[in-house]
């Protein structure tokens, strides 16, 4: 229950930013704070994807390390930042802060206490969000995210030093450091599509795109990876689950037929709400790439999990190197959008090909079509809901899934 509470405050704060702050604020005024912070926010994802190796460590001596290498890295970026800007250093500090204070309570197994601060963080930004707007928007949006997330990291650390905390001795450290620094090019690599197409987006497309064009772009993507946290299982449990049990193929090939039902039902229902409200339908054809999204990180898992860490590397160097350079060319919101879209179709279709399930290849097939369906979507939403009618009925009748079946996933997950 404290796993699908913490699902749901995690997509809670992600809508907030990702929804309710360009609505108050405005697009305009939305993309030039993506514009002006995007490497702030691509900074920070990397930062917490390289210090993930620190859950290995002892939980009365990952607060020491935690806090202790987030300041190393925050020193570096400040030092650099004084000769290359590269953002609102506070921004920055926030965010890594409230990052570090994550990573201690998930290695104190502190599911409550997670919990807790992200409601405290939603809370807090809607309260805020909410005088802002009453007071004529006189906040800052990055303000508004620091004047959220600072007070509830400062209490978190708090409860974290009334805990034990545990100095580690230098050769302690010297290891976790080496640990730390082995391991980042492997983490980076293996999640650099997502982290790519979530934060490195925006940025390299700071200076093709105007304000606005940014801004939609940021809110139609924000709008996908919300389905993510709609899975009733988070990404690392996922992983866990796969490698409890020794990622075995029958399971592989239900969980991700059960999740092109799901996630392609959640499009349809997407698209059937989303139609009777004219403001946004333009919007919604983009839903149409919601089942690769979530392909693609059930085959990533499915893959880690049985230790083909090199070929995910791999394929996700090979489609970040293609990516980088068709950005170059985009220089509307319905370019950008649409190589989004072909980025997860083929990273999903390519880590299905490397799957050993009998639904690879029809279903690698089927997801290289979803940017053509994102495309005809922008004209006539029915060519989104037939490509995903299509996936459903592809997964009922070509690889059937039984009652059996599904309550067993769910008794494994």
């Amino acid at each position: 229950m404290l796993n699908l509470a913490i699902q749901f405050l995690t997509l809670l704060n992600g809508l907030i930013i990702g929804f309710a702050v360009p609505a108050i604020y405005g697009l305009t005024s939305y993309g030039a704070f993506v514009k002006e912070f995007a490497l702030v926010f691509f900074l920070q994802k990397s930062v917490t994807i390289a210090t993930e190796p620190l859950l290995r460590i002892a939980g009365t001596q990952i607060t020491t390390f935690s806090l202790a290498l987030n300041l190393i890295i925050f020193s570096g970026i400040a030092l650099f930042h004084a000769w290359f800007p590269a953002g609102a250093m506070t921004l920055l500090g926030t965010m890594l802060l409230s990052a570090s204070v994550l990573l201690i309570l998930d290695g104190f197994r502190a599911r409550l206490a997670i919990a807790l601060f992200l409601g405290s963080v939603a809370g807090l930004s809607v309260g805020i969000l909410a005088w802002s707007y009453l007071s004529g928007g006189s906040l800052a949006i990055d303000q508004l995210i620091v004047a959220s997330t600072l007070p509830c990291s400062t209490v978190a650390l708090l409860y974290i030093f009334l805990r034990r905390v545990e100095a580690p001795t230098i050769k302690q450290g010297v290891r976790a450091i080496r640990s730390v620094v082995a391991a980042t090019p492997q983490l980076l690599s293996v999640t650099a599509v997502f982290n790519l197409a979530t934060n490195g987006f925006p940025f390299l497309l700071a200076n093709s795109l105007a304000d606005r064009d940014l801004a939609l772009f940021r809110v139609i993507t924000s709008l996908v990876q919300s389905f993510l946290f709609l899975l009733p299982i988070n990404t690392r449990s996922l992983l866990a689950s796969f490698v409890r049990e020794k990622a075995t193929v029958r399971l592989y090939n239900t969980l991700q037929t059960t999740s092109l039902i799901y996630f392609s039902s959640l499009a349809m229902a997407a698209l059937l709400v989303g139609s009777y409200v004219p403001s946004i339908a333009p919007l919604l054809s983009i839903v149409a790439c919601v089942p690769s999204l979530c392909a693609a990180l059930i085959a990533e898992r499915y893959l880690l999990s049985s230790g083909r860490i090199r070929e995910v590397a791999a394929v996700n160097i090979i489609v970040c190197s293609v990516s980088v350079v068709l950005l170059h060319y985009s220089s509307t919101a319905l370019h950008a959008e649409l190589l989004y879209a072909g980025i997860f179709s083929f990273y999903a279709a390519a880590l299905n090909c490397l799957s050993e399930g009998r639904l690879t290849e029809p279903a690698s097939v089927l997801l290289l079509f979803s940017p053509v369906a994102v495309w005809f979507g922008n004209v006539y939403l029915g060519f989104a809901a037939l490509y995903l009618c299509g996936l459903i009925a592809f997964s009922f009748f070509v690889r059937r899934v039984s009652p059996g079946d599904v309550a067993g996933l769910w008794k494994t997950l």
